[in-house]
């Protein structure tokens, strides 16, 4: 048996002790003594694992204080595992993975115990699309993540463009920073930015609200109605770069707003919603149908 299934075995105990041997040692590695560990291979084994009945007690030995197994990748327990082997050590390890790992709570809940081994990041290859020959192809993004533990001066982070740069630090994320920065789970902005509780909610089953189109066609037969519309954004168009507009009519103009007909058609298309809506707060706003309920 070689000296990495010793380790694992010894680590996880009887829990891992048939099958995972099996794997490693006759699939994946073999090992000489005292010089030189070659690992080779994918971490499908992870995915076997899972589907046992002792899942749960997997997880929980991986990341006991944590509990989140749930919530990272199969391949971060190879990871953490691969730290604590190379621990304190002149070895190196390194994974193909997806991406998901440098993004996200996964950063926190993954490298944190990495790092608390005093494992360093010493090269990294960023976003990369890959895939295989099979029948079905499975395209996915991977990252390829060197971890040593002793520390060196210069660190190498390669793009997808061929290109290189030597750095000082490589933060999980794959950026160079003189600082191993985390960004931790919070429920508040590291901004000081005004909080937003609730988005904005028309509820106007649509009728206060035009697209370019319908602006362009409204404004050509009422131009001078333009004083009645305002541009609207929403989450949808603020990140993929789409134009809304709306009505928006103050009270002091809804007279005039209403004696043009689209207007006035729209206004009560939105009375009707409300007043056929089973939500009492629907229904009180019936008397202002010419406004948005909530901005």
């Amino acid at each position: 048996m070689c000296r990495f299934q010793h380790f694992l075995c010894a680590q996880m105990g009887i829990l891992f002790k048939g099958m995972l041997a099996e794997w490693i040692g006759m699939r994946f590695v073999r090992i000489r003594k005292r010089k030189r560990c070659l690992y080779l291979g994918i971490h499908r084994i992870w995915e076997v694992l899972y589907k046992k009945k002792n899942t749960k007690k997997i997880w929980n030995w991986f990341f006991p204080a944590l509990m989140v197994g749930k919530n990272l990748d199969y391949i971060s327990c190879w990871f953490l595992l691969g730290s604590m082997y190379i621990q304190g050590s002149q070895s190196k390890c390194a994974f193909v993975s997806t991406n998901s790992v440098c993004q996200g709570e996964q950063v926190y809940l993954l490298w944190n115990p990495i790092f608390s081994l005093n494992i360093k990041i010493y090269f990294a290859h960023r976003s990369f699309k890959w895939n295989n020959n099979a029948k079905h192809n499975a395209g996915v993004t991977c990252v390829i993540i060197g971890l040593m533990s002793n520390n060196r001066d210069s660190k190498c982070i390669l793009s997808s463009d061929e290109k290189y740069f030597l750095v000082n630090n490589i933060t999980p994320y794959l950026i160079p920073s003189e600082k191993q920065t985390i960004v931790l789970k919070r429920s508040k902005s590291i901004y000081l930015v005004p909080t937003m509780d609730y988005g904005s909610k028309p509820t106007d089953g649509g009728n206060l609200l035009l697209n370019q189109q319908e602006l362009k066609d409204f404004s050509a037969d009422y131009p001078n109605a333009a004083i009645y519309i305002k541009p609207f954004v929403g989450s949808d168009d603020f990140i993929n770069g789409k134009h809304r507009y709306c009505f928006w009519i103050e009270e002091n103009q809804y007279s005039d707003a209403y004696a043009i007909f689209p207007i006035k058609e729209r206004i009560e298309k939105v009375k009707l919603m409300r007043l056929n809506s089973k939500k009492r707060s629907y229904k009180k706003r019936c008397r202002k149908s010419f406004s948005i309920c909530r901005m």
